[in-house]
């Protein structure tokens, strides 16, 4: 485990409501390939507050790469109304 991650898991135990730690825990988890640790902890920051900058965005693609269809658009059209860039075409076009 790196140090970026160590710092997010202290970040999660000092504050369990931060939802930036959980967005940032899962862009982590999508970098490194853990799409089903990065949906899950995504999807927990979305909960928590789905303003967040490339919250959206993540969301989109990671349901694009796992063939979520759920959420998909929802997430999608999230992104492209607040002007984030996606990380690959919009599948809801």
């Amino acid at each position: 485990m790196d140090a970026a991650i160590l710092d997010i898991n202290q970040s999660i135990l000092l504050n369990p409501e931060n939802p930036w730690a959980y967005r940032n825990k899962g862009i982590y988890y999508y970098l490194i390939g853990d799409y089903s640790a990065s949906v899950r902890l995504l999807e927990q920051a979305w909960d928590m507050d789905n303003s967040l900058d490339l919250l959206a965005a993540y969301l989109c693609e990671i349901y694009t790469l796992t063939n979520a269809t759920k959420n998909l658009c929802q997430a999608c059209s999230s992104a492209v109304e607040r002007g984030e860039k996606l990380l690959s075409s919009n599948p809801c076009k």
